[in-house]
């Protein structure tokens, strides 16, 4: 019987065909222009040019578009409502009459004050004269004492007469304080009359109306009617930051940029707000005629620059770094990034002002 030694060639066939695979493999990735495993890969990364620009530190508030308005009411006292002349919505003329009092009642209580009046300086005119002639009487009867009567009738009449001087002066006194106050009196009520009547303060729109009705008491104190001047627009910032007035701010709205103006509070409006446990909002004032861009309701992004730099040589923020103190860059050149360091300026998010260390033109490395 024949033995056959097959296991050693079983082993090196696999072998040989593994060998013969990569090999061919390796051969073809060449011939077919394929990357040899030692080339070397190429590496990008960003880069940004120091050049020129204006920069500016900036923090943005949210913030709404309102309406100048006010309240017009009857200025003195309290009257009658005779009748309001708008409704909401209206659209009225400075000087358009808005409401007026029913002034029978004032115009009745002005005839009875006339007549109390009169009949005061009639009576007052009256007591002085009388008065005055008691005076007379009494000096022409001293008269005739003086030549033929005793001195203890003689002193009794001169004190008689100056008893009567006194009670003369007394009702000159007591009556023109007395005509005084009536005037006075009857001056407030012709007044009220002038005042009976409200106008619109400017070319507006009504936006609210009070619900008293007609023949219902009204007091000085009550908005009789509410005016909007819609081409009058305030910027206002109720939120928890406080926003200083001593710096640049502008509106910005649909990509547009308008410059604002800090408006003042008065002194009793503040001192009443801050009284009440209310923060006073920020308000602007917008420099320039916006009606034609922005409505009241409107949101709006307050932007305050709280510093500037112009025509200064910068880059981006992120390709600027710090260590212990040095601010430095990697100027990039000939493929290789160059460390250099430079003297910063002002810093915003976006960009940071180079004093020294790059000229413009410069590329240098920037941080992802």
């Amino acid at each position: 019987m024949k033995r056959f030694r097959t296991h050693g060639t079983v082993l090196l066939l696999p072998v040989l065909t593994f060998v013969m695979l990569f090999s061919s493999c390796a051969e073809s990735d060449v011939s077919d222009g394929g990357i040899a495993l030692s080339e070397a890969v190429s590496v990008s990364y960003d880069t940004a040019v120091a050049k020129k620009r204006n920069i500016a530190e900036l923090s943005q508030y949210e913030a709404y578009v309102c309406v100048k308005t006010e309240d017009v009411c009857f200025e003195d006292g309290v009257g009658a409502l005779n009748e309001i002349n708008v409704s909401i919505g209206d659209t009225v003329k400075k000087g358009e009459l808005l409401a007026s009092l029913d002034t029978a009642k004032t115009r009745q209580s002005i005839d009875t004050s006339r007549g109390s009046l009169d009949a005061r300086v009639r009576r007052l005119e009256y007591d002085k004269t009388q008065k005055q002639l008691d005076i007379e009487i009494a000096m022409t009867e001293l008269d005739d004492l003086e030549t033929s009567g005793q001195d203890t009738e003689i002193e009794q009449k001169k004190l008689l007469i100056k008893k009567l001087e006194e009670e003369l002066g007394y009702i000159v006194r007591a009556g023109d304080l007395e005509v005084s106050f009536m005037k006075a009196q009857l001056g407030k009520l012709e007044d009220s009359l002038l005042h009976s009547e409200i106008y619109a303060p400017f070319d507006g729109e009504i936006v609210n109306v009070c619900n008293v009705l007609p023949g219902g008491w009204i007091s000085s104190s009550v908005a009789v009617v509410t005016v909007a001047d819609p081409t009058e627009l305030y910027v206002r910032y109720d939120g928890t930051d406080s926003i200083s007035s001593s710096y640049i701010s502008t509106a910005l709205f649909n990509g547009k940029e308008y410059e604002l103006i800090s408006r003042e509070y008065d002194r009793t409006e503040y001192i009443e707000l801050v009284l009440s446990g209310k923060k006073p909002p920020a308000l602007f004032s917008f420099k320039d005629d916006v009606s034609a861009d922005i409505e009241a309701g409107d949101f709006v992004a307050i932007l305050i620059q709280y510093s500037k730099s112009e025509n200064a040589l910068s880059v981006p923020s992120n390709s600027v770094y710090y260590d212990g103190g040095v601010s430095y860059v990697y100027i990039v050149s000939g493929g290789e990034k160059i460390y250099t360091k430079v003297a910063c300026g002002l810093r915003t998010t976006a960009y940071t002002e180079i004093l020294s260390g790059l000229t413009e033109g410069d590329v240098v490395f920037v941080k992802q």
